[in-house]
């Protein structure tokens, strides 16, 4: 009769989209109005973000796919082969907005492109990021008519790594994981 009377039965309250951090996916019902408002929105930020990204780094093509979560995630390659620069020939770097999550840098040695560098923020690990990398680093490694990719340790103990170049098809060779492509 007087329900409003029981303890214990109050409904959990909700937190308002206004109290997440920025980026978080939230999965609600959208009209088609709130929805084309939100795509806008999101377009200008992409659009902002690449303005940015472009006034503090080397030109490079982009492309945006989406991780398991659904946000969209840009990935440039800053290709210089064939440009006498002090940095790497090719730098990869993934940005959500204009915060970098993660970056790989090769050069081409002697027909085999070789991963020098590759890191993933630690907050971001599990993202899928390091498979996008050395997926887009592979494509263009058979663009530049390489025969094989090369990656060396960085440490020697670290399983992860072993494991995750495994999974992608990478051979042990010594210190190295080899890809033959």
């Amino acid at each position: 009769m007087f329900k409003f009377f029981k303890k214990g039965n109050k409904e959990p309250e909700s937190t308002s989209i206004e109290d997440l951090p920025w980026g978080v996916p939230v999965k609600r019902k959208l009209t088609k109005k709130e929805e084309a408002a939100e795509l806008e929105e999101e377009l200008m930020i992409e659009r902002r973000s690449k303005e940015r990204r472009d006034m503090y780094r080397p030109l490079g093509k982009e492309r945006i796919f989406k991780d398991p979560q659904g946000r969209r995630l840009v990935l440039r390659v800053e290709d210089s082969m064939g440009v006498q620069t002090g940095s790497s020939p090719v730098f990869l770097v993934v940005f959500w907005g204009t915060h970098e999550l993660a970056h790989l840098k090769a050069d081409l040695q002697n027909q085999a492109l070789k991963l020098l560098d590759y890191h993933t923020e630690s907050d971001y690990v599990g993202w899928g990021l390091s498979a996008e990398l050395l997926g887009e680093v592979e494509r263009l490694a058979q663009a530049k008519g390489a025969k094989e990719l090369c990656a060396t340790l960085l440490t020697p103990q670290a399983d992860w790594e072993t494991t995750l170049f495994t999974q992608l098809g990478y051979q042990l060779r010594g210190s190295e994981l080899v890809k033959l492509l």
